[in-house]
């Protein structure tokens, strides 16, 4: 609906970040699964993945009874631009893990996944939140 204010973002934040210190903190204080940070932060990112999936559906459900298209032309033109540049950026890095494993650090094949994939989503959601902040994409840009 036009003029309808949307919902303030700072609420939905402070919440994310309660539980994303709570979820770190509870699996760190558990004995379970090599009790590392980086297992920890893996915990602790995927909470998050399915927090960001749950208002992801939310956000549908609500734009479904205010009967507001699921998509447009220039959301799926976004949509192509960010995950092109993800992929990019992603071939780029995990290249560089390659070069860096032959020369510089050994490191282990869990950590090396999850980086790429930490890496190729947040250059997504970095790239969408540009191009939706810039507005359109040109075709062939």
């Amino acid at each position: 609906m036009m003029g309808e204010e949307p919902e303030p973002m700072w609420p939905m934040l402070v919440v994310v970040a309660v539980i994303a210190v709570a979820t770190f903190v509870g699996s760190m204080s558990l004995d379970w699964w090599g009790n590392t940070v980086f297992r920890s932060t893996l915990v602790t990112c995927v909470v998050l993945v399915l927090l960001a999936d749950i208002q992801m559906i939310r956000h549908y459900r609500q734009n479904r009874k205010r009967d507001v298209p699921k998509t447009d032309e220039r959301l799926e033109r976004l949509i192509a631009h960010a995950m092109a540049h993800s992929f990019r950026v992603g071939i780029l890095f995990m290249t560089a893990l390659i070069f860096a494993n032959l020369t510089l650090v050994t490191m282990d094949v869990v950590i090396a996944l999850s980086l790429s994939v930490f890496v190729m989503a947040g250059t997504y959601f970095i790239a969408y939140w540009y191009f939706n902040r810039k507005g359109d994409v040109q075709v062939g840009a």
